[in-house]
């Protein structure tokens, strides 16, 4: 992941391209409204020292955005960066609005993590359409508590430990005796005890059957009751960045920056209909599932399923706590059957 400094040095030099300003013009940046100018002073020493190769790509981003927004008859380019978070989920969209212009501009940074939540609010939260920041539950004893328990006595754990199950270590050790037990199954795992391996295997695919089936459970109870649709819509705008308005998104940074058109959510919803969000588990070195998207074109009936994988993990090493869960996106923004490439 980058730094927070990183990419305000991606978002420096792609509001200069954008503004069609050299690199060197860095009093620009203090006319666009709402712009933290946190971390400016190293940027112009980078600038100076011709040191921005990294961003130079996103530089030239902003320049071929530019040439675009003038061929659509843009010409005042007054900017203003905005920052809004949401109830729903995790991400800070940040905008840029342009004076006398059909389009907003969403930076996005370029990797695949979505974001990280601990499990349950994953499996549970997630079909609600909400986040919820808060420690969750022990995700592991609640959808596979033999297996685990299983894999704990299969690294030794209680003539390790002194306790007799994995529960009751998960409540009342400490923290020297957790951090002790986290390196003795490590050293099991790099010495690759066969018995542990294989209990491991059968903990990790009980975690992952069990996940996508509490996540189905769930989205079924909704649909029952009639909340799906609603819930549906509000997690189709967060995971790919819709709003009531067309948007040119823009990923900074990564293996390769892009661009695309993206249509406003009610000119998607004319084109396309989200027939589903289900969940099935995978197989891995790590508990996983895949959430698919099951999305059709309304004029040809193509079908279309576009994928996130959710892993649960420690985040201290294995039997360190509550696991977290991650959510990647299997796909590029600018791969998208509604995206359009910009031309300029």
């Amino acid at each position: 992941m980058k730094s927070i400094k990183e990419i305000k040095f991606y978002e420096f030099s792609f509001i200069l391209g954008l503004l069609d300003k050299c690199l060197d013009n860095i009093n620009e940046l203090s006319a666009v409204e709402g712009l933290e100018l946190v971390n400016l002073d190293e940027f112009e020493k980078k600038v100076k020292n011709q040191d921005l190769c990294e961003t130079i790509n996103v530089y030239n981003l902003g320049k071929r955005i530019n040439r675009f927004l003038k061929d659509e008859k843009v010409l005042n380019f007054d900017l203003k960066y905005e920052k809004t978070d949401s109830n729903h989920f995790p991400q800070i969209r940040k905008y840029i609005e342009i004076s006398d212009c059909n389009y907003k501009i969403i930076l996005n940074n370029n990797v695949d993590i979505l974001f990280t939540a601990p499990a349950e609010n994953i499996l549970f939260k997630l079909p609600f359409a909400k986040y919820v920041i808060d420690k969750g539950t022990d995700w592991f004893e609640l959808t596979a508590s033999r297996e685990f328990q299983d894999y704990f006595t299969s690294c030794n754990g209680p003539q390790v430990t002194n306790f007799k199950t994995v529960k009751d270590f998960n409540l009342h050790s400490n923290k020297s005796e957790r951090k002790a037990f986290v390196e003795h199954a490590e050293m099991l795992h790099k010495k690759k005890d066969p018995v542990v391996i294989l209990s491991y295997q059968f903990f990790c695919d009980s975690v992952s059957r069990r996940s996508a089936s509490l996540f189905n459970e769930m989205v079924e109870k909704l649909k029952v009751y009639n909340f799906w649709d609603q819930n549906k819509k509000i997690i189709l705008k967060q995971i790919f960045m819709f709003d009531n308005f067309k948007n040119i998104l823009v990923g900074l940074g990564g293996e390769e920056s892009f661009s695309v058109i993206n249509p406003s959510f009610l000119e998607w919803e004319s084109n396309f209909e989200c027939f589903d969000i289900n969940a099935s588990y995978e197989k891995g070195s790590l508990p996983c599932i895949n959430i698919d998207f099951v999305i059709r074109e309304r004029i040809s009936g193509q079908m279309h399923v576009i994928t996130i994988e959710t892993k649960f993990d420690w985040k201290g090493g294995k039997f360190s706590g509550n696991p977290e869960g991650m959510l990647s996106k299997k796909w590029d923004f600018k791969n998208l059957p509604w995206s359009k490439p910009l031309n300029g």
